[in-house]
């Protein structure tokens, strides 16, 4: 499932632009501004976020193919569902689910854009 957040940059060179804070921050403003979150759970959500950012922001801005670098993205963020499934109950991480999924979409569509 694709980045939570990244919906806010208009392309992976918008994204390199990010410090791993920024990336963090904005993963958990896009949570905290559509799931109900109660104030232990956003810190609990922004550390899992900044854990996230820290291994994702090396791979965005390293060398190699788009194909190995997302595949080392969605490992990544897998965990990270992991991570935060400990702290969110079932009906939050769908509404997570749903903000993946729409991101996703989005990348989707910004990439074949990019390469049409």
């Amino acid at each position: 499932s694709t980045i939570v957040g990244w919906s806010h940059a208009q392309s992976i060179d918008t994204l390199k632009t990010w410090s791993v804070e920024e990336f963090a921050q904005k993963m958990t403003d896009q949570m905290t501004t559509r799931v109900p979150l109660a104030a232990d759970q956003i810190d609990m959500v922004h550390r899992i976020n900044l854990k996230f950012a820290g291994q994702v922001m090396p791979v965005v801005n390293g060398t190699g193919d788009q194909k190995t670098k997302l595949a080392q993205v969605k490992e990544f963020d897998r965990q990270r569902s992991d991570e935060l499934e400990v702290f969110l109950s079932p009906e939050q991480m769908r509404q997570v689910r749903n903000i993946q999924g729409e991101n996703r979409k989005r990348m989707k569509q910004r990439y074949y854009e990019k390469n049409l």
